[in-house]
């Protein structure tokens, strides 16, 4: 492929692999654990996306930053419908709890 296409090809992330072993698009995988369900995955947000989501609210959430109430709500509220619709299809409930209990604190 290298030669007749004339690509440069990155050899980290290029390859067959599990797809529990990569991340693409800031989606992963994990195995399903259902009885009689084999080599089923399931989609879920990864952690450098769940980051980066912390930082930027916990900027956004900062008290000492010198911006109005209900302008620092909507900026949250904006990051927060934005980065639901990206992920929409995906197993967060629990994690989404983890940090609205964070946010509110």
């Amino acid at each position: 492929m290298k030669t007749k296409l004339k690509l440069t090809i990155n050899e980290e992330k290029s390859g067959i692999k599990r797809p529990v072993h990569f991340t693409i698009l800031g989606f992963g995988f994990v195995p399903t654990y259902k009885k009689g369900s084999k080599n089923d995955y399931q989609l879920v947000v990864g952690e450098k996306a769940w980051k980066k989501l912390k930082e930027k609210l916990k900027n956004m959430s900062r008290k000492t930053a010198p911006v109005k109430l209900e302008d620092r709500i909507a900026k949250i509220n904006e990051i927060q419908r934005g980065w639901l619709n990206y992920f929409r299809g995906t197993s967060i409930t629990g994690k989404l709890r983890d940090i609205d209990g964070w946010l509110r604190i």
